[in-house]
This record gives structure tokens, sequence and C-alpha cells, in this order.
């Protein structure tokens, strides 16, 4: 189980591209706009 309290060692095993692309995918989902067309597309 990964452990939160230190950084560091949580994320040591994940390489820049892929904390790159985590960041990449939460900032989308934290969008407006993104928001606003996922809500139309369910509808």
């Amino acid at each position: 189980m990964v452990s939160f309290d230190n950084t560091e060692n949580a994320f040591k095993a994940k390489s820049n591209s892929d904390l790159n692309r985590s960041y990449w995918l939460f900032k989308m989902v934290g969008n407006p706009t993104v928001e606003i067309l996922r809500r139309r597309q369910l509808v």
C-alpha cells in the first residue's frame, strides 16, 4: 500500500512522463469547459 505521507517515496516508481500525463488528466477533468461538454453528452 502506498503512503502519501512522503510524496517522494509515494511517486518514486513513476516516470516524469507518467506524472505529467496524470497532471494533464486531472487538469482537464477540472476544466469548466470540459465539464460543460461532458454534461451535454450525458443529457
